[in-house]
């Protein structure tokens, strides 16, 4: 990189900025608060980060050409993230390109559970020291608490420690210990029994959500969202993994990125139900395993290659200052246990808010989010494992994917013969979500526009009954033909929206793997598909997904509809669960230890299964 340095003006807000010779698009868009939708991470495959160049734009290379048309080169379109800055340059950044604000599920199922924090408040009332009695505060601490009933053994943080030398200069004998688990980890003038709080979380690669919980009664006084921000480094735990491998630093910027997010989310918290800061004395986190590893600090890299271990599986508890998160209280944070390298304690929380482990119906479990979560079992035996499927759900490798936010594609449906899609807002449309292309596809297949193969049939080769507009929708495309969703004119970037072929290529081989892995676990438990009592859809895409079109196309069991559930965020439900109850946790540890994970590149039926549920049809019980 050399010592020039170049004015880049991002339109239209006309922010500016000047960065050094060489120096991406995408980072100098960041310098000017602007974040580039970038599932892949910045390595130019998924398209996302569109931009225009009206004047003097770099020559494309590869990426550019395998993403634009000759017309919108030459108009002067480059992927920001493939694009670096040799000269002074105004560039017009487009709804579409932007990371947007996502339509966000908060709740999950939620079933009683019993008031059991692992953090509890316990005032003492102590004879001030004297010439008589010169015993050491701690000992004199130690004392009232084994008089309370408390273990008076109880290790003391450094800063608790320091709480006590600071409180006894004053001239107060009621002190209010807060002890979490085994642990003191404050000592407070007077009576603070009646603030006592803990925050729940779910962080989740794309979205982090944090509950507000009363730790006294058990009541949630306030629910706050915020995408992921390690997003800028790819939208998917592999790219992150990657990231992580390539750059020694990635792994304190991704601990930094998330520890920034939930003391955002905190903040909110407490400023909506006027609740101090330092009032927060415990939260509990519930995330897949790299997340779970990068919250902690802890490298993920060993998930990246064969045979994708883990570094921990356990529960961790560390103080949260120490990880830079909520720094004006003492809260200890703890994540849920993780079960394997790509089932997390996100679906620990899942089998826990569904009560999996104390049931006796079989059920079937699927978390389909950037990665695909799936378990069987009830009360006797719990198997699991994972897939790659999240990519085309979340927006990513889908040629005008982008994830459920404003503008978003999200709902086909067939009305008097005519398509009808439903985008998210009101607004232009933008793109194509998860929820919409599984709609789309479904409805397509019904009319034979699609057959049960995934190719897009000529206009000539559909079934008569087609109506004619929506054969004329049907146009030639790139390997293929196309399906126009909207027309040019109708969109906020100027340009067509279409499903390819392409895209119904990576919808078949996301349901062909979770399907796949479900019939695996079938088989593992010594059952079939019409034994299985209830399937249960967690997580965002699982609660707005249709039932009825995830059948059509078998993407879940073709069941009665009685035995099919939404669950919603059910991972922040489990955590905060466990934030309740020291019960829950150690039935959490249970889970961990206990079920069983399923790795299947060693199955050898897998890749035959696989190719068979790339089919779309119902799955047969």
């Amino acid at each position: 990189m050399s010592d020039r340095s170049h004015e880049v003006i991002f339109q239209p807000e006309g922010s500016r900025t000047r960065v050094q010779d060489g120096v991406s698009l995408l980072e100098a868009a960041a310098r000017c608060g602007i974040v580039f939708d970038t599932p892949c991470g910045g390595q130019g495959l998924c398209g996302k980060c569109r931009v225009h160049i009206p004047h003097h734009a770099p020559e494309p290379n590869d990426a550019d050409q395998n993403h634009f048309d000759l017309d919108e080169l030459a108009a002067g379109w480059r992927l920001g993230c493939q694009t670096h800055v040799s000269h002074d340059m105004t560039v017009v950044v487009p709804a579409g390109s932007r990371m947007g604000d996502q339509q966000i599920l908060t709740d999950g199922i939620e079933r009683p559970t019993p008031l059991k924090p692992a953090t509890q408040k316990i005032t003492l009332s102590l004879p001030l020291p004297s010439v008589d009695d010169q015993r050491a505060h701690l000992d004199r601490l130690r004392e009232a608490l084994t008089q309370a009933g408390v273990n008076g053994e109880a290790r003391f943080t450094p800063q608790a420690l320091a709480d006590v030398t600071d409180i006894f200069r004053g001239r107060y004998t009621e002190r209010t210990v807060v002890l979490c688990e085994d642990t003191v980890i404050a000592v407070e003038e007077g009576d603070t029994r009646s603030a006592l709080y803990g925050v729940a979380v779910d962080v989740g690669t794309t979205t982090v959500v944090g509950l507000l919980e009363d730790l006294n009664t058990g009541e949630r006084l306030a629910t706050a969202s915020r995408s992921n921000p390690q997003t800028s480094h790819g939208d998917d735990v592999i790219s992150r993994i990657r990231c992580c491998m390539e750059t020694d630093a990635a792994v304190e910027q991704l601990q930094q990125s998330i520890a920034g997010c939930l003391n955002d989310i905190i903040g909110e918290l407490c400023e909506a139900a006027q609740v101090a800061p330092e009032a927060i004395y415990e939260i509990r986190a519930a995330g897949n395993t790299a997340m779970t590893h990068l919250l902690h600090g802890v490298s993920p890299v060993s998930l990246g290659v064969a045979p994708y271990v883990a570094a921990f599986r356990e529960s961790r508890v560390r103080s949260a200052s120490e990880l830079g998160i909520a720094p004006r209280s003492r809260a200890r944070l703890r994540t849920l246990p993780n079960i394997a390298g790509f089932v997390g304690g996100d679906t620990v929380g899942v089998i826990l808010a569904a009560d999996m482990r104390e049931s006796d119906r079989l059920t079937l479990a699927i978390d389909i989010g950037t990665n695909g979560e799936i378990v069987l079992g009830d009360r006797r035996r719990i198997v699991t494992t994972s897939t790659a499927a999240g990519p085309a759900f979340e927006g990513a490798r889908i040629h005008h994917g982008m994830r459920a936010a404003r503008g978003a594609i999200d709902r086909a449906e067939i009305v008097d013969d005519a398509l009808h899609l439903h985008v998210i807002g009101g607004a232009r449309p933008r793109g194509l979500c998860g929820t919409g292309l599984i709609d789309l596809v479904a409805r397509l297949v019904e009319w034979g526009v699609i057959d049960i193969g995934g190719r897009i049939t000529a206009p000539e080769d559909q079934p008569h009954t087609v109506p004619a507009p929506i054969r004329a929708r049907t146009l030639k495309g790139e390997g293929g033909f196309r399906f126009r969703l909207f027309e040019a004119s109708a969109t906020e970037s100027g340009l067509e929206i279409n499903l390819t072929q392409s895209d119904v290529r990576e919808l078949q081989l996301a349901k062909g793997a979770i399907m796949a892995g479900a019939h695996i676990l079938v088989r593992k438990l010594g059952v079939s598909m019409g034994d299985i009592e209830e399937v249960l859809l967690a997580g965002a895409f699982g609660s707005y997904i249709d039932p009825r079109s995830a059948r059509l196309i078998g993407l879940i069991p073709n069941l009665d509809e009685d035995r099919l559930r939404s669950i919603g965020n059910a991972a922040s439900a489990g955590a905060r669960m466990a934030l309740l109850s020291t019960d829950v946790q150690r039935l959490a540890d249970t889970i961990s230890r206990e079920s069983e994970y399923i790795e299947l590149a060693a199955c050898v039926e897998f890749q035959q299964i696989f190719m068979d549920q790339m089919m779309l049809t119902p799955v047969a019980p």
